[in-house]
């Protein structure tokens, strides 16, 4: 009976997250301190978090050193309840510090009720608000990057509405995942990590890019942004910047390496058609 109250509380609470409902003690907010300075173009950064709450400085001090000359308002997701009391803490306590917060205007933390996967990120994006293209854009970057100080500038300047720009970016010439090539500037790109990425906004905020991913596959984020770009005429392209992985050992995707292939054949299949329609 416990486990399928259990299951019953996951599903409901996972079609909240999906419609986009955020129970208003799960988030909170920490704005820089106030400062004399002309207003910029706001650029919104979204991160997922699950279990390398140690790296929130690093993640911060890195978006704080950017060179662009913007505001970054970062958005973070939160996976793990149990770290959520340190998130806030190191957060506030980063914010209170003008010479630390840097470019950083303000930092919003999501306490996710269930793991949701990395695809959580991709739900703050149903929250803010619409701008004019191109700028209508989410920066999205991982917890165990190094980011160099000219990410954010790149980035923006890769942004197009009709294109997703990321570093992590692969050649795959048939339908085997591990076929694949790392694609350069100017190459065919069939696969995106999102970690290091510009996204245009509108593309990952519609309700049917949450609701249409099969359960079984839904900790593959990854593929279903590729797929769900080409599927809604938003090209794939590679983000020419440098980063590199921290914590290697941490990564979830040692636990998804059999399932991959198994998705991305799905994904090119004639079913495939009915899950990215929306």
């Amino acid at each position: 009976m416990r486990s399928g109250l259990g299951r019953l509380r996951r599903r409901l609470l996972r079609e909240v997250l999906l419609a986009g409902g955020f129970p208003r003690q799960h988030f909170g907010r920490v704005d820089a301190a106030p400062r004399d300075a002309t207003p910029k173009r706001r650029v919104p950064v979204l991160v997922a978090l699950w279990n390398r709450p140690e790296r929130i400085v690093d993640v911060v001090r890195m978006l704080s050193e950017q060179d662009a000359d913007v505001d970054i308002d970062l958005y973070l997701w939160n996976n793990n309840r149990g770290d959520h009391q340190f998130y806030v803490s190191e957060c506030t306590r980063i914010m209170a510090e003008a010479s630390i917060s840097g470019s950083i205007r303000s930092i919003v933390l999501a306490r996710s009720p269930i793991n949701v996967g990395s695809i959580g990120r991709f739900y703050w994006a149903r929250h803010l608000p619409s701008v004019s293209e191109p700028d209508d854009i989410v920066v999205v970057i991982d917890d165990d990057e190094d980011l160099e100080r000219d990410f954010v500038s790149t980035a923006l300047a890769h942004a197009r509405p009709d294109r997703i720009s990321a570093w992590w970016s692969w050649t795959v010439p048939g339908d085997d995942y591990w076929h694949r090539t790392p694609a350069r500037l100017g190459d065919q790109v069939d696969h995106i990590g999102p970690g290091g990425a510009v996204v245009p906004r509108p593309l990952v905020a519609h309700r049917r890019f949450f609701t249409r991913l099969p359960d079984e596959y839904r900790m593959l984020d990854d593929l279903w942004l590729s797929a769900w770009a080409r599927a809604h005429g938003v090209e794939l392209a590679h983000l020419p910047v440098e980063i590199s992985f921290v914590l290697d050992e941490t990564n979830q995707f040692h636990g998804q390496a059999s399932i991959k292939p198994e998705f991305y054949r799905a994904l090119q299949s004639a079913r495939a058609r009915e899950w990215l329609s929306r």
